[in-house]
């Protein structure tokens, strides 16, 4: 396979080159097809462009990968990368990934991630994650998320996040969270909560929370809740709740509707 792919890599080189007219040597072909190959040194392959490591303790190191295959890790510095399989670790740094799959850790650090599933965690750095699944955490600090699922925490630092499904904590920090659903807590710290699922605490910081249930407390820091229901006391700190479903309450500015569980419903304006 490692050859295979070099044969091709080099046609390809050779196909730009000559059309743009480029004559050269055939020892230039020859030292294109050498610097194309995957050299294996130990158990680990070095490459320009990736390649394909069956060793069962081997690593795949490459410069510009555009596929690589691993029992253990695979790391590209930068460029573009169709696909990443490794047992272990599977790391893109600057450029696109458009899929990754690791036993461990899948990681793309600027640019694009359009797949990363990994059996520990799924990390996005700067850019744009399309899809993020992992069974430990899920996560991509600047961009733009449209799903990310884990059996850990899920959590979004700046920009939009349109799906979180945790088994941990569901986490937004600044932006836009459209559904969050979470084992354990489901928060948005600034910005705009559609919907928020979790088995302990759904929390909104500071803006708008359309949507909250919880297993434990639904808060809202400061803006409009216009649902809340939880298992515990329903907050809302300095705003507007249209209607909050709870064991109790906490914290209420204005509440227009507010429903005690097992009691009657009490329809009252609190200032």
């Amino acid at each position: 396979m490692n050859f295979l792919m070099a044969v091709v890599i080099t046609a390809i080189i050779e196909a730009i080159l000559n059309s743009f007219n480029i004559n050269h040597p055939l020892i230039i072909t020859f030292l294109i097809l050498l610097i194309s190959y995957p050299w294996k040194i130990g158990k680990n392959i070095y490459s320009i462009f990736g390649g394909f490591n069956e060793d069962d303790e081997g690593s795949v190191y490459s410069l510009f990968a555009l596929i690589q295959k691993a029992k253990k890790d695979a790391y590209t510095f930068f460029g573009f990368t169709l696909y990443q399989k490794a047992g272990g670790d599977a790391e893109q740094g600057f450029g696109l990934a458009l899929c990754q799959k690791a036993g461990g850790n899948a990681g793309q650090g600027f640019g694009l991630a359009l797949c990363q599933k990994a059996g520990g965690n799924a990390g996005q750095g700067f850019g744009l994650a399309l899809y993020q699944n992992a069974g430990g955490d899920a996560y991509t600090f600047f961009g733009f998320t449209l799903y990310q699922n884990a059996g850990g925490d899920t959590g979004q630092g700046f920009g939009l996040a349109l799906c979180q499904n945790a088994g941990g904590d569901a986490v937004q920090s600044i932006g836009l969270a459209l559904y969050q659903k979470a084992g354990g807590d489901a928060g948005q710290g600034i910005g705009l909560a559609l919907y928020q699922n979790a088995g302990g605490d759904a929390g909104q910081g500071i803006g708008l929370a359309l949507y909250q249930n919880a297993g434990g407390d639904a808060g809202q820091g400061i803006g409009l809740a216009l649902y809340q229901n939880a298992g515990g006391d329903a907050g809302q700190g300095f705003g507007v709740t249209v209607f909050s479903e709870a064991t109790g309450f906490s914290n209420e500015t204005f509440a227009v509707i507010r429903m005690v569980r097992k009691t009657k419903i009490k329809s009252v304006v609190q200032v």
